[in-house]
């Protein structure tokens, strides 16, 4: 798009205050905690950035792996999500294959990307206004959940 990251990043995820915006809930956590299954989360946030939100909501430890926008590089080029060799790739170096995986999300374009190398994918309904008033059931969403207790329900 012609915009330059390290300036973007740096104008967007530098506000300290964005971090006050998070919403998260002690259900939330306990959510998390619940689910079966290996957590990765993935973000096309900055390591710093990220690191501070999680720091404020306490969820770190409940994930294996955190990738973030700095990790997602390919032929020496950024690919964030959507980008399907990235999601891929990091399939491959979790040792397991897409439909073992369960992306949640509240962006189209990487519901689309997920479903389409095989990923089960989970709409975000609570992060998003536009998905709140989305009705039906897209082919590329596997499920739409309110909150991530419903995770649990994905199979």
């Amino acid at each position: 798009h012609g915009v330059d990251l390290h300036e973007f990043f740096e104008v967007v995820q530098d506000d300290a205050a964005l971090e006050d915006l998070v919403e998260w809930h002690a259900a939330d956590w306990q959510a998390v905690h619940r689910l079966p299954g290996r957590k990765v989360l993935l973000t096309n946030a900055q390591r710093s950035y990220t690191a501070r939100v999680l720091r404020r909501i306490g969820l770190a430890h409940l994930f294996e792996r955190i990738v973030c926008f700095d990790d997602m590089q390919f032929a020496g080029r950024p690919r964030p999500k959507p980008d399907t060799r990235m999601m891929r790739m990091l399939c491959a170096s979790l040792r397991t294959r897409p439909a073992h995986c369960v992306l949640v999300e509240d962006t189209v374009g990487h519901l689309k990307a997920a479903r389409r190398i095989g990923m089960r994918t989970a709409l975000m309904r609570r992060w998003s206004a536009w998905a709140r008033r989305q009705h039906g059931r897209p082919p590329y969403v596997c499920a739409k959940i309110n909150a991530i207790s419903q995770l649990a329900r994905i199979r």
